[in-house]
């Protein structure tokens, strides 16, 4: 029985030269088809018309820094975070700012988590360093109305001896208000 002949495609003594030719002949083609004369724009060129603008006054990018300690002694928050030592000590210092938030506690006799505390700012507009503010506090005895400035005194710290407050960059700790002179034990 007759052995089936089989057929090598791309094999042989020629097929070498059939890919060069096959090479020569398409390249050209294919260079010439990218050739030719450049299309039309599709929208003519933009020319701006002439004219002036108007803009709106340049923002004021440096505001009013408020002092870093007032003329009766207490200190701005700005200038009493960026001290470093003032109020590190065991004297109480006094800090006047904005009230920015108050968290009071709802019901005293069931704990509050957070405690209670409210932020002191420089700035009016109620933004910029806050200032927590802890301690025995209470919002009506002591007139805290959101917006409204105050002065508050306490101890600088970074955390209460009670574990309920924290704050790496610095926190007033209210002590507690002092007993009438005139109370009857």
């Amino acid at each position: 029985m007759a052995r089936p002949t089989m057929i090598r495609h791309g094999r042989g003594p020629f097929a070498g030269a059939r890919r060069a030719a096959l090479l020569v002949l398409v390249t050209p083609s294919l260079a010439l088809a990218g050739c030719g004369s450049p299309e039309p724009q599709a929208y003519p060129p933009h020319k701006p018309t002439p004219g002036v603008a108007t803009l709106p006054p340049t923002p004021d990018l440096h505001p009013p820094q408020p002092p870093t300690q007032y003329e009766d002694g207490a200190w701005s928050v700005t200038g009493l975070l960026g001290s470093g030592s003032a109020g590190r000590g065991a004297e109480a210092v006094l800090v006047r700012g904005y009230v920015a938030s108050i968290k009071p506690c709802p019901d005293a006799a069931k704990g509050c988590s957070p405690a209670p505390h409210y932020m002191l700012t420089d700035r009016e507009d109620l933004q910029g360093k806050r200032l927590l503010i802890g301690g025995d506090f209470d919002v009506a005895r002591d007139g805290i109305v959101q917006g409204k400035p105050m002065t508050a005194r306490g101890l600088l710290r970074t955390s209460s001896p009670d574990g309920h407050y924290f704050a790496p960059s610095g926190m007033l700790l209210l002590s507690p208000p002092a007993p009438d002179a005139d109370a009857t034990p």
